[in-house]
């Protein structure tokens, strides 16, 4: 799997931007504040719909246009694909050749990425949104039918909360609504719990390779909805909301469910959100990120798409040298960003392509 060319057109700071990737290594220098992560941003929007660094659609426009687009040029499982997505009044619109997709479960799973960014460190320190974002987007990856009770559950939860807000919701109000997020939940659910196993025991092989001292990496999925190492059930589902009625009228909103649930993240037994090191959570999130990189290789049968975004300046000499080098081995497409070209030394200029973004502009070296 590879991009073959990228199109932007006023997306970020890029006003109307060509340029075509090596199959290798796509090494893009420049100054800060030049454009770089915005190309590795656009890369990574044309692959999910979701942008790694914002939720705003608004963010990804060139200010003071009214759209902006991203399209790329593809090989998937020895098929040329044209991706694209276009953003417009607040709303986005995927493309495949051409035409437009009714919604992203059609869209997903074309184009596969994985990105380490310097914000991955949230995913062991920040809020439980962190790491259901990060299942979530893979999750969705794997299986794009998934978006759909994603998005039906999320309207579900708005819906009731509007119920519930007003102080004075019934049972008999609130009844159809937690059958809605029941039939969504248990989907979701059980999809998370999958992936966490899946990906938990990749992690923790992966992590003991290069950090054992630190301790045995542990994932583990935490649910109302379902005990630990248990599948959810819709009338499981549906016995705990009806207990948590009096708390959440007396909250006013949704007070269970999986927009709350959270992976907790354990290192020799230790909550690493709390205990872990700046040091041990670069490790772990370096094995999380490899992790879904064999994870989605393995389903999908080709290597995903590498983007590594300004990595080395968050790690040390030897957990950046074991990162690329643990990268290099695998015959993946990968484009980094670097305010110098010091990689070239790291994956060996014979494999590399070189690129120089300044201003919004990018240019072969």
């Amino acid at each position: 799997m590879q991009i073959n060319s990228l199109k932007l057109f006023h997306f970020r700071n890029f006003i109307e931007e060509s340029v075509s990737f090596s199959g290798g290594v796509n090494l893009l220098t420049g100054s800060n504040g030049q454009g770089k992560t915005n190309l590795v941003e656009a890369i990574s929007f044309v692959s999910s719909g979701r942008s790694f660094r914002t939720a705003r659609l608004a963010d990804l426009v060139l200010s003071g246009s009214r759209s902006g687009s991203a399209f790329a040029s593809i090989s998937h499982h020895q098929t040329d694909l044209d991706l694209g997505i276009v953003i417009e009044r607040g709303k986005k619109t995927g493309y495949i050749n051409g035409e437009p997709v009714k919604t992203l479960a059609d869209y997903a799973g074309k184009l596969l990425t994985v990105a380490f960014s310097p914000s991955d460190l949230e995913i062991v320190k920040g809020a439980p949104f962190e790491r259901r974002r990060l299942l979530d987007r893979h999750i969705s990856e794997l299986r794009p039918g998934m978006i759909i009770d994603y998005a039906a559950y999320g309207r579900a939860v708005k819906s009731k909360n509007a119920l519930l807000s007003r102080g004075n919701a019934g049972r008999e109000s609130i009844m159809p609504w937690n059958e809605i997020i029941a039939e969504h939940a248990v989907r979701i659910v059980n999809a998370r719990q999958e992936f966490v196993r899946a990906l938990g025991a990749r992690a923790a092989r992966i992590h003991s390779a290069f950090a054992a001292a630190d301790g045995e990496l542990q994932l583990n999925y935490k649910s109302a909805f379902a005990e630990a190492g248990t599948a959810a059930e819709k009338e499981h589902i549906l016995r705990v909301l009806e207990l948590e009625f009096s708390r959440e009228v007396e909250r006013g909103s949704c007070a269970v469910g999986p927009h709350r649930d959270d992976m907790q993240i354990s290192i020799g037994g230790k909550d690493a959100r709390v205990f872990a090191s700046q040091g041990q959570t670069r490790s772990v999130v370096m094995a999380l990120k490899l992790a879904v990189i064999e994870l989605l290789e393995n389903a999908a049968g080709e290597t995903p798409v590498i983007l590594l975004d300004d990595v080395d300046s968050e790690l040390d000499a030897a957990r950046s040298a074991a990162l690329f080098s643990l990268i290099a081995e695998r015959q993946s497409q990968v484009l980094i960003t670097a305010t110098e070209p010091r990689l070239l030394e790291i994956f060996g200029a014979q494999r590399c392509a070189l690129f120089s973004v300044e201003s919004g502009h990018v240019k072969p070296i």
